[in-house]
Formats: C-alpha cells, sequence, structure tokens
C-alpha cells in the first residue's frame, strides 16, 4: 500500500468514526424544556396544513403545561354543509374519552367505601338484577361461563381485562378468557360496571357523572347525554370522503364505554385534575395511574387509561373513535403536560403521530403502533384521499409515481386497502383503476383477482366481474366465497342483458344450489351500493327484480320505494312503502316515509 493510499484510508476512517459519533440518535425527551410560545406557534402553523391534506372538516385542540390548560384552538368547520367555523365551544362526540371520565368516577366511589376495586360485582347486585340489566339471559343458561362471571371486579373492567365483549353477539354472554388474566379492550366490561354504580346510587349514570364529576371540574358544556343546547353547538361527523348528511347522533341514554359530549377546553379540565390530584387523593390518582395489565411491548392499561411506557417518560392516554368522530389525548403526570385534541371526522386519528409530536415530543411512542391508524403520509391515504379529490387518472398517476419512487413503499397490502377503502365509500370506478394495476402487478395472487371481480361488480360491470372469479376459480377452486360471486355475478348479467323471467329462473335454480345463503338479503346490497354510488336508475332494476324474486319479503319493496323516493317519483316510493307494510305492519320507516311524501 502506497503513502497516498494510507492517508486516503486514514482519512475515510477518521470521517467514518466522526460519523458514527456524530450520527448517533440522541434520547428521545419530552419537550418540557421548550419555549411554550414557540411550540404554540409550531401547532398553529401545522393544524391547517394536517388538516387540508388529511381531509378533516373541523378540529379542537387544548395544550396543557404546568398542569393547566395555556392555549386551545379552533379550525375548519363544524360541518361540510353549513360552513359554519369550529370554535373553542363545539362540542364533539368524545367517544372512548368517555371511559377514563367514568374511571375517574368510579376512583371517587372507592375513596368514599362504595366500591371495592377487589370485590367481585356480582356481590353488589341482584343475581336477577343484573340478568334482567346486563347479562340478557339467566346466569344458568347453557354455555354461559357464570363461574368465571362472578370473579369479575371493577379493578378487572377499568383495566379492561374482564375478558368481556367488545360489541359480539350476546348469546350467551361471551367471557373470552379468566377474568384478570389478560387484556381485551371491552366497552361491553364498563356498561357491565355501569350497572352495578346505577344501582348503588338510584341515579342514571348522566346524572351520577354530572353531579360527581362535570360540575366539580367545571365541565359546563360537556354531558353524557345530548341536550337542546348542543343544536347550535355540536359538530357533524363526516367520513372518510367528506361526506356528512349534517345530522346530530342524539344518544338519549348515557354509556360509560362512549356517550360523552365535549369540548377540547372541557376534556383538558378533567385532563389537569389527574394530574394535579383535583377531586381525589394522591395516593387514589397513583392506583389509578399504575400499570395493571401489559398490552403488548412498551404499552400497559391502568385504571381507567392506557399507559404510554415510552423511553422519554410514561404517559397516560385514549383514543376515541365514533367512526364519523376521532379523537385523542395523552398527558404526563410528573412533567404536567399533555395535548387533547377531538376532530368531526373518520380521518382524525391520521394525524395523531403529528400532534403528539409537536404537543408533547417524546420520540418514537409505543402507542404508535396500538391501535395502529394510517397516518395522513401513508401511501395507501394519500391514494385514497387523491382518488377522492381528483379522481382515478390522478390516483393511478400518484400510484405510479409512488413505484417508481418508492417501490418498496407500494406493497401488495397497501394496493388492497387503497382498493378496499374507495369501494367501502362507494366509488367504485376508481376502486376498479387501482384493483386493476393490482392483479397486473401481482397476476399469480388469486385475491387480486377475487377483490378485482368485486369491485367490476359493484361498478355493474358484471361480464368483466365473471372474467375475474374465473381467474380466481381457476387458482382456487374450492373457494366458496369466489363462488357465490360468481353466481351472483352471472345472474346480474343475464337480467341485464337479456330478460327478468330468465333471472327469476335462475335465482330459483342458484337458491336450491345454496339454500344457506340470504340471496334476497346479498341482492338488496348490491342495490344499495349503486344508489349510494348516485345509480339510482340501476338500483331501480335491482330491487325493482328483487321484488320479482322475493313477492313476500317486506324489505325488498321498502328499498324499491326509497329508491322511487331518491329518483323524485313520489307516488310510486307511496306505492312501494304501502306495499311493505302490507307485509309488515311494524315497518316504522315505511309508515313515517308515507307521512312525509304525502
Amino acid at each position: 500500500m502506497n503513502g497516498r493510499m494510507r492517508a486516503v484510508l486514514a482519512l475515510f476512517c477518521c470521517c467514518a468514526l466522526a460519523m458514527l459519533f456524530s450520527c448517533a440518535p440522541e434520547e428521545p425527551s419530552l419537550n418540557t424544556g421548550l419555549d411554550r410560545d414557540r411550540i404554540i406557534s409550531e401547532i398553529e402553523d401545522a393544524i391547517p396544513r394536517l388538516i387540508e391534506q388529511a381531509s378533516i372538516p373541523g378540529l379542537s385542540i387544548a395544550l396543557i403545561r404546568d398542569g393547566e390548560t395555556v392555549w386551545s384552538g379552533a379550525y375548519g368547520v363544524r360541518s361540510a354543509l353549513t360552513g359554519e367555523p369550529v370554535t373553542e365551544a363545539t362540542v364533539f362526540e368524545a367517544a372512548s374519552l368517555t371511559k377514563p371520565l367514568f374511571a375517574y368516577l368510579v376512583m371517587k366511589m372507592v375513596e368514599k367505601g362504595e366500591i371495592d376495586l377487589d370485590i367481585p360485582l356480582f356481590d353488589y347486585v341482584p343475581a336477577d338484577y343484573l340478568e334482567e340489566e346486563y347479562i340478557g339471559h339467566s346466569t344458568e343458561r347453557e354455555g354461559f361461563k357464570a363461574g368465571w362471571f362472578r370473579t369479575i371486579t371493577a379493578r378487572m373492567v377499568l383495566s379492561h381485562s374482564s375478558g368481556l365483549p367488545h360489541g359480539e353477539h350476546r348469546d350467551p354472554l361471551p367471557i373470552h378468557f379468566e377474568p384478570g388474566t389478560e387484556y381485551r379492550y371491552s366497552a361491553d366490561g364498563y356498561y357491565y360496571l355501569q350497572t352495578v354504580v346505577e344501582y348503588l346510587r338510584g341515579k342514571r349514570l348522566e346524572e351520577i357523572m354530572r353531579i360527581e364529576v362535570l360540575e366539580p371540574l367545571g365541565m359546563d358544556n360537556s354531558s353524557l347525554v345530548w341536550e337542546e343546547r348542543f343544536e347550535t353547538m355540536a359538530a357533524a361527523g363526516h367520513g372518510i370522503d367528506g361526506y356528512t348528511d349534517g345530522e346530530f347522533r342524539k344518544r338519549m341514554r348515557a354509556y360509560a364505554s362512549a356517550s360523552l359530549y365535549t369540548t377540547a377546553v372541557d376534556y383538558a379540565r378533567f385532563v389537569n385534575a389527574v394530574i394535579n390530584g383535583s377531586g381525589l387523593d394522591g395516593a387514589t390518582i397513583d392506583t389509578m395511574l399504575s400499570p395493571q395489565i401489559e398490552v403488548q411491548d412498551g404499552i400497559s392499561w391502568s385504571l381507567g387509561f392506557g399507559l404510554d411506557m415510552a423511553a422519554a417518560g410514561t404517559g397516560f392516554w385514549q383514543w376515541g373513535d365514533y367512526g364519523i368522530f376521532r379523537s385523542y389525548v395523552i398527558a404526563y403526570r410528573d412533567e404536567r403536560i399533555g395535548v387533547v385534541y377531538l376532530t368531526n371526522s373518520l380521518n382524525g386519528l391520521s394525524i395523531r403521530d403529528e400532534i403528539v409530536a409537536l404537543a408533547v415530543g417524546g420520540g418514537e411512542h409505543p402507542v404508535f403502533s396500538y391501535p395502529d391508524y394510517e397516518q395522513y403520509y401513508a401511501p395507501s391515504f394519500r391514494i385514497v384521499q387523491t382518488a377522492l379529490r381528483e379522481g382515478a387518472d390522478a390516483a393511478v398517476e400518484l400510484l405510479e409515481d409512488l413505484i417508481a419512487e418508492e417501490p418498496e413503499e407500494v406493497t401488495y397490502g397497501v394496493l388492497m386497502k387503497s382498493g378496499n377503502t374507495l369501494r367501502y365509500v362507494n366509488r367504485f370506478k376508481q376502486a376498479v383503476a387501482l384493483l386493476e394495476i393490482s392483479a397486473e402487478i401481482y397476476p399469480d395472487s388469486s385475491d387480486s383477482h377475487l377483490y378485482l371481480g368485486e369491485a367490476y361488480f359493484e361498478d355493474a360491470r358484471y361480464e368483466e366481474a365473471l372474467e375475474s372469479f374465473r381467474r380466481k376459480l381457476d387458482m382456487d377452486a374450492g373457494h366458496e366465497g369466489a363462488k357465490l360471486w360468481y353466481r351472483q355475478a352471472e345472474l346480474m348479467y343475464n337480467i341485464t342483458t337479456r330478460c327478468m323471467n330468465s333471472g327469476l329462473e335462475q335465482i330459483e335454480e342458484i337458491r336450491r344450489e345454496h339454500p344457506d345463503v340470504n340471496w334476497e338479503a346479498r341482492i338488496n346490497a348490491h342495490g344499495y351500493d349503486l344508489l349510494f354510488a348516485g345509480r339510482v336508475l340501476e338500483a331501480i332494476s335491482v330491487f325493482k327484480f328483487n321484488v320479482a324474486a322475493f313477492p313476500d319479503a317486506w324489505n325488498t319493496y321498502d328499498s324499491l320505494a326509497e329508491a322511487y323516493m331518491e329518483n323524485g317519483d313520489r307516488e310510486l316510493a307511496v306505492y312501494y312503502y304501502m306495499e311493505s307494510l302490507k307485509r309488515n305492519p311494524d315497518n316504522t320507516n315505511a309508515s313515517e316515509m308515507i307521512k312525509r311524501l304525502k
């Protein structure tokens, strides 16, 4: 090795060492040392961009420093229909942000000796009361795990370790594991504890919460049930595509798991109370925020809140998801900082990571992966939003750019998620455009052909759907779902290219082949796909066939009446609503629509 080469090598080694030490990652830290005004300025600059890129109509936010709310902001509109602006007094559905607030009430009852965290809830209430008000059947019901149910405590419910369900079928009431041994998120568990609280207090939960929690904390714009004053204060929810009907969901019964109406400023008052120990003894707050059950690496659940056990510090947090309302809170008791934000959009949690980073810092948080909400900068989110805003051609162009620039990011999963999300919001043409590319890139994936076939079918392109289903079945001949789709596409192709009578003969044959399938419901669902996509005349054709195929089914007439109403044919709408009522006198929807149309 000559002298010059030694010098170059030495220089390279020095540079490499310098880069190694200079690039060593800093330990993540919470932004407690940053200037408050700087944090607020960065959030104020970011939010308009974030809600625009994520297609979020409205957002309200409150920033906590030193255990108090130091700034709040309101952005966007309460409703895309009215254009009324969000203000700090705008009320949002907080969904699961209700749960920690209810847990705070329960801890107050624990302090008063009304409830013991470790005494089975079954011991507080007569069995017949629980059977009537919560379980829904006898404790002796075959298949019901009564022994396990009798061991469930308030501690287990608040930490989501009761084993109770989360919205599943309740016949009998399922208990998924021995209570107290595992984590499983459960709204039903919170309703069980609510049933006990209401029994002990002899009052409805909304009244108990108002007296014990909302009024003492000064949460003046909050309630667990709808209030008349909210008519001029509330935000309307919006879907992934920004659609809203402008209606409010007026819940008249409180639910401990999800019925809170609140503002960001009000909810921050509650968070500040937890940070400062207001309304509860310090030891009780310690218990409330102590880990009870592990969720996954870096995440545990306490009594009411999740715990984000990041390298920078342990935060308490909760997400809220009521579909068209999504929200988030995270705070740090020791550091006395936090943030609450509420949105009126299904896209609301797609900006979670960036809001948290701006408001509290802390680097990568374990909770960013649980629940795993897709962020606004993810490829599939960008593709879907481009399709919704600019159409199929623009989405395909973006997809092609992403494939060229970041091929490793455009996975099979990204393509499937993008296409199927668009199907979910009845944007079938855009879905077809993306799923066609997926089938080209992944021709050996039988599912790529199945999903493309479903999108073709939903777009009423039955011949192309048949071809895609054939390809799926060529690769996976035993796939029962594909067989059903094929037969339904064949039926619709027959109806649209030949005549209704041949379709009626075919549906009888199909029903004999697949007696366990509810073909009336499947055909009706396709009619609604077309109706919701604005293809009213095609929907009418599908519903008319369903009436002819199932003349005794009241729901087919109701659906056809709805389609005629959408088309402006009031007389035909009234006629078919009346035909529905003849077959089902209890059809209150038909009765109401007839009154309205007449």
